[in-house]
């Protein structure tokens, strides 16, 4: 979907030419941020419920 969104303002003129694959799989990975990444490598624990709230 989010592929899709980029193909179509990548159409209309909205943004750059660039690969829409790359540029969901980069703009997601922004979202979800380092700590997820750090997470899943198990570099570091799941985030405590306290650091969620925070």
């Amino acid at each position: 979907m989010l592929i899709a969104l980029l193909i179509q303002a990548i159409a209309k003129g909205e943004l750059k030419p660039c690969e829409p694959q790359v540029a969901a799989d980069n703009l997601t990975a922004l979202w979800l941020g380092f700590t997820n990444l750090e997470v899943k490598l198990g570099v570091r624990p799941a985030l405590s419920a306290q650091e969620i709230e925070k």
